[in-house]
């Protein structure tokens, strides 16, 4: 939590430092870079409040608390990372040809003290990494936001040393496309999340094979894995289980369940054992499982 607090403050200081530094500077590198490192606050926000506000026991209204906030921060960053990109664009195609006079050494300086608090948020973050999905999510933005400033230390490097005014607006553009690329990865995440796809780092074939494994289990079937937030996955399935393994069903669902979170880092694990396949329907992968395992 202090974490998240101290990495947001940060943000919001170096947010506030690269605005007035672009306005004094007259440089349209460093007032993007300001708006492209906005988005870390957009996701650092959502982290603090789902790291502090699990829901409580009776949440009728809200079983997970803010533990999804981080998804619409995603889909919040999209958006501000297009106002971004079209505002810098435009500015910069308005500026383009102008005489300027950019001070390099001002921009050189707020750029780098930028990168450096980029840095420090990335080690800072590495800890609440570990236990919420929600500063994970904010860990990774540091990566694609870390390009910003470097875009604009490499801006005030060139006309410091050569002298050259249009570094700063190719620094400006360079900018813009970087926060349209992350905009296309933000809005894949956010898609493929809100589908409830399989995440990526899940074998979905390799998980019910290693359940179907175990002495005592059928089959899997009706299986479903799905991220709740970045580093939370859930697994919802039915187990049949050998009729004649009754007595034995509580220590299987322990072992089912073991091997979901340990094997797979799966946290939140639903499944349902039965010993009769009447209510169910089979599909092709699990008909076809079934005759593997004949």
């Amino acid at each position: 939590m202090t974490s998240l607090r101290i990495s947001l403050a940060l943000v919001v200081a170096v947010t506030i430092a690269r605005v007035a530094g672009g306005i004094v500077s007259g440089s349209l590198a460093l007032l993007a870079d300001a708006g492209y490192g906005l988005t870390l606050g957009v996701a650092l926000a959502p982290a603090l409040l789902a790291a502090g506000s699990d829901a409580p026991a009776g949440a009728v209204r809200r079983t997970f608390g803010y533990q999804r906030a981080d998804i619409v921060a995603s889909l919040a960053n999209a958006l501000v990372l297009w106002a971004v990109a079209a505002w810098i664009l435009l500015e910069a195609w308005g500026r383009f040809g102008e005489v300027s006079d950019v001070d390099g050494g001002l921009l050189l300086g707020v750029a780098v003290i930028g990168l450096a608090v980029h840095f420090i948020i990335m080690l800072m973050l590495r800890q609440p990494a570990q236990k919420h999905g929600g500063a994970a999510h904010a860990r990774e933005q540091t990566l694609p936001s870390v390009m910003g400033p470097a875009a604009a230390v490499l801006a005030g490097l060139t006309i410091q040393m050569f002298g050259w005014q249009a570094a700063d607006l190719a620094g400006a553009a360079l900018i813009a496309v970087l926060a349209l690329v992350n905009t296309w990865r933000l809005l894949a995440h956010v898609v493929h999340v809100l589908r409830g796809g399989t995440p990526e780092h899940i074998d979905v074939d390799r998980l019910c094979r290693r359940i179907e494994d175990l002495p005592g289990v059928t089959l899997m079937h009706d299986v479903h894995v799905w991220t709740q937030t970045p580093g939370s996955d859930a697994l919802a399935a039915h187990v049949l289980v050998d009729p004649e393994r009754r007595a034995e069903m509580d220590s299987l669902l322990d072992r089912i369940r073991t091997i979901a979170r340990e094997e797979f880092n799966i946290r939140h694990v639903t499944v349902q054992l039965e010993t009769t396949a009447v209510n169910w329907k089979e599909d092709p992968r699990v008909a076809a499982r079934l005759g593997r395992r004949r």
